[in-house]
């Protein structure tokens, strides 16, 4: 179910978007462009495709989540585990083909000797670690070493792939050696 403006300006799922803003909607990528640009507040006339009949609706821009904020690029890397975690830019989603909407962490990079036991894959993304949101890597990286001071052997990580959601154990070694 739609949650949020889209619900309360009455938008259904399936509905194409046909005008935005009084603008031709010619492609999804020109339509994010859009929406980018309205401020939180401002009633924006959106018009649908619905069973073949057009729709006027008029959508009230809500604020943007913490986690679509991000502008700044930053990384961490978990060495023991051969991770390399990077924010979900809008230049590294385009790059990791990431979907608009997407929030959390894109695994960058996987070293294999160190990572052999871990079902995760370049371009996945991390949305949540121990059932909390998570969206900037160093959030990942602040768990990880209270998991170590804590002497706790996993995180639980819920992990967007290609096949859509899952969940997968990061095992926390508890010294500097062990696998």
């Amino acid at each position: 179910a739609l949650q949020g403006p889209a619900a309360k300006a009455g938008f259904l799922r399936g509905d194409l978007i046909i005008t935005f803003n009084g603008e031709e909607v010619s492609t999804f990528e020109y339509l994010v462009k859009m929406v980018r640009t309205i401020k939180s507040g401002q009633n924006i006339p959106v018009t649908v495709l619905r069973e073949g009949r057009k729709k006027n609706l008029i959508l009230k821009a809500g604020t943007w989540i913490d986690s679509w904020k991000i502008k700044k690029g930053s990384f961490v890397n978990i060495p023991e585990r051969g991770l390399t975690l990077a924010a979900l830019t809008p230049k590294v989603r385009e790059r990791f083909g990431i979907r608009w909407g997407s929030t959390g962490v894109v695994i960058t990079m996987l070293d294999r000797g160190k990572s052999r036991n871990l079902d995760l894959r370049r371009g996945e993304i991390i949305r949540q670690v121990n059932q909390r949101e998570v969206w900037l890597p160093g959030q990942v990286w602040d768990m990880y070493i209270e998991a170590k001071k804590k002497k706790r052997l996993s995180l639980l990580l819920l992990v967007e792939g290609i096949n859509g959601f899952r969940f997968s154990i990061l095992k926390v070694p508890q010294s500097a050696n062990a696998k």
